[in-house]
């Protein structure tokens, strides 16, 4: 009988330098990346594994410089080949990304916009005449102070700046319970997500250029300052690109948060112990 043929693999060893084999995998490799013949591919690479091996051979690789950066590759291999791999924007749990969604959805499908800045000046519902009075003289007090700063950030500051001021002190002394609250907000001309009751919207439309501010405005809440901090057109963007938004905005935080379970998961692979008695 014929003796049985052996599998004959075709990456084979081409040289070897203290037995360290380059095979004709590496040569093909190199060649492609310098784009150089297989025999120039093949003296790089013993001229390579001959410095290496002079470098172990003179006690290099004990180096602890040597072994930190090869411990940091070994790191990125390992993030690169398996991490990175897996954890991408489209692997946020789709309740996630929906949740998100829902809350910025007037972001991504809106009319015209206008977005303020507000004082508010609350009034209690069941406020006397004389406590709405002085309710109304605070907010006229704000609305004359903010009217004269034409910019956002100052508008920001302003209930600081109002509270050194001798109507404040008089009105909190008659109406302690009086309270001023600055808010953002993203006004729309309708009703819907975004809306506002009819003389908020209304003010705050009528509002031309960043910095503007309103004279007071009554609502069911109590008297409203309004400052314009920005005018933002119309927007209609399709679900598709929505959610491809909000994933690229999850994404840091996903990343953090799966990268802290990627650790400790890993961490049960492993016996640790810990000195803390040791720290300085």
């Amino acid at each position: 009988m014929l003796p049985e043929a052996r599998a004959v693999s075709s990456d084979v060893a081409i040289a070897a330098i203290n037995a360290r084999e380059i095979h004709t995998s590496d040569v093909a490799a190199q060649a492609l990346a310098r784009k150089c013949s297989a025999k120039e591919a093949l003296d790089d690479l013993i001229d390579a594994e001959v410095l290496v091996q002079e470098a172990v051979r003179r006690g290099l690789d004990r180096d602890d410089t040597v072994w930190q950066r090869a411990k940091d590759e070994m790191v990125l291999r390992l993030l690169r080949s398996e991490f990175e791999k897996s954890v991408t924007p489209s692997a946020i749990p789709a309740d996630e990304v929906s949740g998100n969604l829902n809350q910025r959805r007037i972001q991504f499908d809106h009319p015209d916009l206008v977005q303020v800045l507000h004082i508010l000046t609350a009034v209690k519902s069941n406020a006397s005449a004389e406590e709405r009075a002085l309710d109304l003289e605070l907010a006229t007090e704000i609305a004359k102070q903010a009217s004269t700063l034409h910019d956002a950030a100052k508008f920001r500051e302003l209930p600081d700046m109002i509270r050194a001021t001798a109507i404040y002190r008089q009105v909190k002394q008659q109406h302690p319970l009086s309270e001023e609250i600055v808010a953002m907000q993203y006004v729309t001309p309708r009703e819907g997500p975004g809306a506002a009751e009819g003389p908020f919207a209304e003010a705050a439309f009528a509002l031309r250029n960043p910095g503007d501010t309103t004279p007071p405005v009554e609502t069911r809440f109590g008297y409203h300052v309004i400052c314009l901090v920005a005018r933002v057109e119309a927007q209609h963007v399709s679900a598709t690109e929505a959610e491809a938004r909000v994933r690229a905005d999850l994404f840091p935080a996903f990343r953090e948060r799966e990268f802290g379970r990627t650790i400790d998961e890993a961490m049960t692979h492993h016996h640790i112990e810990l000195y803390p008695e040791r720290l300085k």
